[in-house]
């Protein structure tokens, strides 16, 4: 059964467009303390405050890390946090929209921030991003939760979700009580108008604990592209990453006949969750939250795992 809500979002290309506008994105800021091989630094521990509103005239951040402050109601928030010194407490429900020009309509609710970022295809992108989804997560139809290289047509390309399963490892598409929450790596890729989601488990979701994630994704159209997901849950201080999912010779991003790829795209970190009754999921969507520790965008692998090996300092 197709995730209509999720992988047809609509005005994603005016969304794109508007962050190259907001007012907010291009102060011109050398930010102190950064990780110096970093493409892009968006870990909370370098936020001193973050507009509690948010979205259209409700943008102020400082430093100016993120390109579109797009939430609504403050659904995201600064918060202590006593593994990585400050995380961002995301909270999502279905009034909530992006602030600015995207509602995703009833029974979905979206929180983002988003940072720019040049297409990418025939390059590497690593990714080092951490997730805790806390005691009380009540899990919907479907939860994205990362979504690098934020596609012109369908949402996502590649993205990391938090999704039910069930015990034969089938996607729960039809409510059960016995369904369990998973990290699901999600694939949409190939021709606009043929494409098929993939789903990858990657592995349980363990609530109240933070999971620590590193993604690389050689961006390609065509079949040069690549892909490979680690994680560990971040309490066990002796646990190494483990390869969860990973594929060489696929293609990782979208093509539509006549038309080219966006040079610039948005890498979003976000609660956009749906639940769909047709399919006996409870109505309407219900209120969660989840933490980010903040993403860090390297250019290779030994980068984006070293970023879980160094300190955190408070600010």
């Amino acid at each position: 059964m197709a995730r209509v809500d999720q992988v047809s979002r609509p005005a994603v290309l005016g969304t794109i467009l508007l962050l190259l506008v907001v007012p907010s994105a291009f102060s011109a800021r050398t930010l102190s303390g950064a990780t110096k091989s970093a493409l892009f630094d968006g870990r909370a521990i370098r936020m001193r405050s973050l507009d509690p509103i948010g979205g259209s005239g409700h943008a102020s951040q400082d430093p100016v890390l993120w390109d579109c402050v797009c939430y609504s109601s403050g659904n995201i928030n600064l918060v202590p946090d006593a593994r990585y010194g400050k995380a961002y407490r995301y909270s999502t429900d279905d009034s909530a929209w992006n602030g600015w020009g995207y509602d995703p309509g009833p029974n979905v609710g979206t929180s983002e921030l988003g940072k720019s970022r040049p297409q990418g295809l025939g390059h590497w992108d690593w990714y080092a991003l951490a997730v805790k989804i806390p005691l009380g997560w009540r899990q919907p139809t479907w939860a994205l939760l990362f979504e690098p290289n934020f596609a012109a047509w369908t949402s996502p390309p590649e993205g990391l979700e938090a999704d039910p399963r069930n015990r034969d490892g089938s996607y729960c598409w039809r409510y059960r009580p016995g369904c369990k929450p998973w990290f699901n790596f999600i694939r949409n890729v190939g021709v606009v108008g043929s494409i098929v989601p993939e789903h990858h488990w990657l592995r349980p979701v363990q609530l109240g604990k933070w999971t620590e994630f590193v993604m690389g994704i050689k961006w390609a159209t065509d079949r040069s592209g690549a892909y490979r997901v680690y994680s560990r849950v971040a309490s066990n201080r002796k646990a190494s990453f483990k390869l969860n999912a990973a594929s060489t010779g696929v293609a990782t991003y979208q093509s539509k006949a006549g038309t080219a790829a966006p040079a610039t795209t948005v890498d979003l970190q976000l609660l956009y969750e749906g639940t769909e009754p047709e399919n006996g999921w409870p109505s309407p969507l219900w209120k969660n939250t989840i933490y980010h520790r903040g993403f860090q965008r390297f250019g290779d692998k030994a980068s984006a795992l070293a970023a879980f090996r160094k300190p955190q300092r408070s600010r």
